[in-house]
């Protein structure tokens, strides 16, 4: 499962009205368009592969 544009619109959506969120990424941050930015605080897990 790849990180969409529709779920950084999400996060983006939650930063901007202060609504918590959390979650994971694979490690690399890795996502459809490249990397997930920093700037999204998500724990990165140990291993890249998505089925995880």
């Amino acid at each position: 499962m790849w990180i969409t544009g529709a779920d950084m619109a999400a996060l983006d959506f939650a930063i901007k009205h202060n609504i918590p969120y959390g979650g994971w990424v694979p490690k690399g941050r890795k996502a459809e368009d490249g990397p997930i930015p920093e700037t999204y605080l998500l724990q990165e897990m140990p291993t890249s592969d998505y089925s995880k």
